[in-house]
């Protein structure tokens, strides 16, 4: 007896189901419940999961369909077949029937009815691109090319989940790959048996399939899995590689952000550190979010020391929740939110006096708290206390788009003063004059001394009453001479106050005064007159007087250098903020990886191991123990390798290279037997790429990219049967797991990748495979910069060395098989991904899987310049909204103008061209439009406009002009009523 069946019995209504069979417990079993939702219409008990596995399990999880009150009528559907009309064909046919569809028959090269979705059912028998025929290939094509608008259903047999033949997974990459390349809906049903419980699969399947629709925030599901009864769908689990690798954090030890040599941003690390007991006063606060100043920088790169790097590390502001409260505080009650003042705030949990905490009010965030503190208390002491700021007085702030830039002009503004301002770029001057509504002709450049004249200019030869500077050198010269009789210059910059700079005294004669502001110095030496500050600060912000710095750009705290190198640019517009984790054990700690070592008694197999990546793997393997690496390359001999192999050997490395391929199985079997010592891993890294649109790949095509990868890993697997291996990773590409224009032969050698490990583990042997983004300084995309340019411009994160050797490290060690996962459905941790990040915000990137369904968990670590990309979406959406409210504003010039520039600024930025250069008049030619670039752009507008438009249509279009007129006819067209834009033929 259970124990809720003890605790339950006592109640009346649980003896409630005692007339229909139910004596001893209400519960009925899962295949009720399925009839019983079905018979009211639900779509019954689509997934089922079990705390434990039958039948040892008490209760189980029920994912259900909601009821569907809405009549369609039957549709037909197209049953795509073999060489016959088998059996299995017959009886996935009586299935579809039985749920209502009318079915056609057709083989591959007949014409498929038009307007039917396909259910294709050639991998079952046998994987239909295993060693495909040229003529059996060139149909195939010929059949992809027609199918217009239908979607497919592919059915084939396992490969994503317990994979007996991995030949089947190649299908996945090439569906994939239609479905970014050709916008055809090519699902794919794997089953892992074909008896009648796999035909009303199909059906489901087909079902829902038939059912799909794109109005949210992901497409449907495009992939299914039958297995052991149950139908799985596929979800990516974002892990960190340097967690997963880092021992274990101890209890009673923080985490503090450092650098390791100043000057040096790349030693940028966190270390463990004690966790120390709270002093009087203090509350312990778990930071949420913290916000970098220039001082941060300065720090790190050497230039300044100061309190900041003396007293308790980087950062000196933040938000977060406080998680103890010490003796003598109670003001504050655990789990309150606040924001802060306190050095070293890059630390969790923070140590920080009650006395610099104050509670964020409820319609403030943690990101938009954390901007204001230092830079508001900053400003207000040196305009207000300092300065003496008065209603009328003229200012010149420097560096105006900066996060005391916006908070100086708003309280300038608050005042009533005359704001002055220097920015660096085109881009902060109209931030100034659209956000901000400072005169165009009251802005100048703060890179040249050309802003004195101006600024003399502008004030009759008098200059500005207050010079708010953090220039230097001559320019800050410049700025002394802009301060007008008896006015004041507030030095806030560092470099030469540190630098003992000298100073022009000619122009205290005038009753000119010069002063210094160090908002540390202030915090450390006058901490009362810090807090009233920071209090003023709050009060402002509660009397509406100022607001949060309005334009933020946020990093994750896994990517503090990228924050810090952001920081140093200078290009930013606003504040740096950057969000913590709620658990910290997820920062990476640097000094305390588990070992990894790599045995001395046996060879390492690298196929294709002697290009940028192969390099420095095996400078890493060295580096790591290793004492044989064996080489099977075409290139093995060449003399350019010969420094390469000097170096290992220099290392205690010796070198076997073979001259070969891995595609023939007589080279492989040569390597294996001529191995100085046995072979004990193999790292396979062979690919060739042979780049074409499907619809005009070759047979040969095909076959260039797929033989390396499949005969190779396939070959391996053979000549290494009886070799007891440590492990065997498979270096496999994004391509294969999103599927890349111009790569469906690539992205399907390396989907049979990933199922290769899966074949492997289900006889008991190890693999990996590991996934690779594109890398930056080493490899194939390193050396092709114009390719590299357009990657970076699409805001795929680019990978490095680093990253490709910590990710190979976990891929070793998750070679052996893994344990099944009880009740938690299927999972792989032997698939690694790598590099499936973001560095631009929307919708200036072009990701081409955020829309996928898989990715639903991904969370972005990338920049988020929140103010731009919020303004830029919204504009497009609103204007859709109301042209789809009211048509007519379709017939308005302005329309088309919008229209028009907004299709301009994609364009540009998917060509990496200024967006100040926009020239709509221009032809496409004249900018290097090609047909790549067409083919993200009819994805954009796809996804944003709503309609579909071809690659022909867009080169064919001359100018931007066009296009936007374009996009005006295609809307038109769609709120009249038609479904699709019709291209031009």
């Amino acid at each position: 007896m259970t124990t809720t069946s003890l605790v339950q019995g006592v109640l009346p209504r649980w003896w409630i189901g005692e007339g229909d069979g139910r004596q001893d417990e209400p519960y009925i079993s899962i295949e009720q419940w399925d009839r019983e939702l079905r018979s009211m219409g639900f779509g019954g008990t689509g997934t089922v999961i079990y705390d434990h596995d039958p039948p040892y399990h008490v209760k189980a999880t029920m994912v259900i369909s909601p009821a569907d009150f809405t009549t369609t009528p039957p549709k037909r559907i197209t049953l795509l077949y073999g060489s016959t009309v088998s059996p299995l064909v017959r009886q996935v046919k009586g299935c579809l029937t039985t749920q209502g569809f009318e079915v056609d028959l057709c083989t591959l090269s007949q014409q498929s009815p038009a307007g039917q979705d396909i259910v294709a059912l050639l991998d079952l028998e046998g994987p239909f691109l295993q060693d495909i025929t040229a003529d059996t290939f060139n149909t195939f094509i010929r059949w992809v090319a027609n199918l217009e608008s239908v979607g497919v259903l592919w059915v084939t047999r396992s490969a994503q989940v317990r994979c007996e033949d991995p030949h089947y997974a190649l299908v996945l990459g090439l569906a994939r790959t239609i479905r970014t390349e050709l916008l055809v809906d090519f699902a794919t049903l794997e089953l892992d048996k074909t008896d009648a419980a796999a035909c009303d699969a199909v059906a489901r399947v087909s079902i829902k399939f038939q059912r799909r629709c794109k109005v949210s925030e992901f497409d449907p599901d495009f992939e299914y899995a039958l297995s052991d009864g149950m139908i799985h769908v596929p979800r990516f689990r974002w892990i960190s590689v340097a967690q997963q690798l880092s021992q274990d954090l101890s209890d009673g030890l923080s985490k503090k952000l450092v650098i390791g040599r100043p000057g040096l941003l790349k030693t940028l690390r966190w270390i463990q550190i004690p966790h120390t007991a709270l002093e009087r006063g203090e509350m312990e606060v778990d930071a949420r979010a913290v916000g970098m100043n220039f001082k941060d920088i300065l720090v790190a790169m050497g230039v300044a020391e100061g309190e900041t790097i003396e007293g308790k590390g980087f950062g000196c502001e933040g938000a977060g929740i406080i998680r103890s409260i010490g003796p003598d505080v109670s003001d504050f009650n655990i789990g309150d939110r606040v924001l802060f003042i306190q050095s070293g705030a890059f630390r969790t949990p923070l140590a920080i006096e009650s006395r610099f905490c104050i509670r964020i009010p409820d319609d403030l965030g943690f990101v938009d708290a954390a901007t204001m503190p230092i830079v508001f208390s900053t400003v207000i002491f040196s305009l207000i206390d300092v300065g003496r700021l008065e209603p009328g007085q003229t200012v010149l702030i420097h560096s105006a788009c900066g996060g005391i830039g916006l908070a100086a002009i708003q309280i300038c503004q608050m005042i009533g003063a005359i704001v002055f301002a220097t920015v660096g770029t085109k881009e902060k001057v109209q931030y100034l004059v659209n956000q901000c509504g400072i005169p165009r002709h009251r802005i100048f450049n703060s890179r040249s001394h050309s802003f004195l004249q101006e600024v003399m200019q502008e004030t009759e030869n008098r200059g500005v009453d207050i010079v708010l500077n953090s220039l230097s050198g001559e320019l800050l010269h410049a700025s002394w001479q802009c301060v007008a009789e008896f006015g004041k210059m507030v030095e806030i910059g560092k470099r030469d106050l540190v630098g003992r700079g000298k100073l022009n005294m000619d122009p205290f004669e005038g009753n000119r005064t010069y002063a210094g502001v160090d908002f540390a110095g202030i915090f450390t030496r006058r901490p009362a007159t810090a807090q009233r500050l920071f209090r003023r600060c709050m009060d402002l912000y509660h009397d509406g007087a100022i607001k949060p710095i309005p334009s933020v750009t946020l990093f994750d705290a896994l990517r503090i250098e990228d924050a810090f190198r952001c920081m140093q640019k200078g290009q930013h517009i606003g504040k740096i903020v950057v969000t913590m984790p709620e658990d910290p054990r997820i920062l990476p700690i640097s000094p305390v990886p588990h070992e990894f070592h790599l045995r001395s008694d046996a060879s390492y197999l690298l196929p294709g191991g002697l290009g940028g990546l192969g390099r420095a793997v095996s400078v890493w393997m060295a580096e790591n123990g290793a004492t044989n690496l064996v080489y099977l390359s075409r290139s093995a001999r060449s003399p350019t390798n010969q420094p390469f192999f000097n170096e290992l050997r220099s290392m205690g490395c010796s070198v076997q290279a073979f001259v070969g391929s891995v595609d023939d199985m007589r080279d492989v079997k040569n390597v294996v037997a001529m191995a100085a010592k046995p072979i004990a891993g193999v790292i396979q890294m062979s690919a060739v790429l042979r780049d074409r649109a499907l619809i005009q790949m070759t047979h040969d095509d095909w076959n260039v990219a797929i033989s390396p990868k499949v005969r190779g890993a396939m070959n391996l697997h053979e000549a290494l049967a009886n070799h007891e291996l440590d492990f065997f990773v498979l270096f496999s590409s994004l391509a294969g797991t999103r599927g890349w224009t111009g790569q469906a032969n690539y992205a399907s050698s390396n989907t049979f990748l990933d199922a290769f490990v899966q074949f492997r583990h289900r006889i008991g042997l190890p693999a990996s495979v590991l996934v690779l983004g594109p890398m930056e300084d080493i490899g194939y995309f390193s050396e092709k910069g114009g390719m590299l340019d357009q990657i970076r411009a699409t805001g795929i994160h680019t990978l490095r060395e680093p990253d490709l050797l910590e990710s190979l490290q976990l891929s070793i060690e998750r070679s052996v098989p893994p344990s099944e996962s009880s009740g938690l459905g299927f999972t792989n941790p032997s698939h690694i991904v790598t590099g499936l990040s973001t560095t631009r915000p929307p919708p200036n990137n072009w990701i081409s899987w955020k829309r996928d369904i898989r990715m639903a968990a991904y969370k972005d670590q990338g920049t988020e310049e929140t103010s731009a990309s919020t303004s830029m979406n919204e504009g497009l959406r609103e204007f859709l909204m109301a042209v789809a409210t009211n048509p007519h504003l379709l017939d308005t010039h302005s329309s088309t103008d919008f229209l028009t520039h907004e299709i301009g600024l994609r364009l540009y930025s998917f060509m990496l061209l200024p967006e100040e250069e926009l020239d709509v008049t221009q032809p496409l030619s004249a900018i290097g439009m090609d047909s790549l670039v067409a083919m993200e752009v009819r994805n954009w507008w796809h996804q944003n406009l709503g309609f579909d438009i071809s690659v022909f249509d867009i080169l064919s279009a001359g100018s931007v002009e066009q296009m936007g007129e374009l996009a005006v006819e295609g809307l038109r067209a769609q709120l009249g009523g038609q479904q699709h834009y019709r291209s031009h033929n």
